[in-house]
């Protein structure tokens, strides 16, 4: 982690602390005392991660807003976005990016503009030590009152009988 910012610091912890509370056992971290992650494509993540249960890898990208539309940073979330993780069924990797609080938004526009894969995304913004989760919404969902259009309402008054 070699001249960066304590603030780029306390992300990739916070990125630690959320991989390991959604049942990952993170195996390398850029942080002194740890394993240095893997170079995957080209590039060198923040984290790494392997949840044994599911046997699948996540891999953790901290970036401070004014980074996020570099080139090398939309290179990276490309690059991460699609790691391969070999099992029975070939899958993506997990990816998620720990950005500052305000910047959740700008983080997706960025992840989108760089061709990354959405679907295994995650972005969370930390703000004084709360993390707010986001991921990016599949084509097929939609909002529950859009879910069943075809469906009338059904209204009873109290005590009524209903019969299919």
């Amino acid at each position: 982690m070699a001249q960066e910012s304590a603030q780029h610091a306390g992300l990739v912890l916070g990125l630690r602390d959320v991989a390991e509370a959604a049942g990952f056992a993170v195996t390398a971290l850029d942080q002194a005392g740890w394993r240095w992650p893997p170079l995957l494509r080209g590039y060198q993540p923040d984290l790494t991660a392997r949840h044994l249960a599911v046997r699948n890898w996540l891999i953790g990208e901290a970036k401070l807003g004014p980074d996020l539309r570099d080139q090398r940073t939309l290179e990276q979330f490309w690059a991460f976005s699609h790691v391969l993780v070999a099992a029975s069924r070939p899958v993506y990797a997990r990816f998620i990016l720990a950005v500052p609080a305000g910047w959740t938004g700008a983080a997706w526009r960025a992840l989108a503009e760089s061709g990354a894969r959405l679907g295994n995304t995650a972005v969370i913004g930390e703000a004084t030590g709360q993390w707010s989760i986001t991921w990016h919404p599949r084509p097929a969902a939609g909002s529950w009152p859009g879910s069943a259009p075809e469906t009338p309402p059904q209204s009873l008054p109290c005590g009524g009988h209903y019969s299919p």
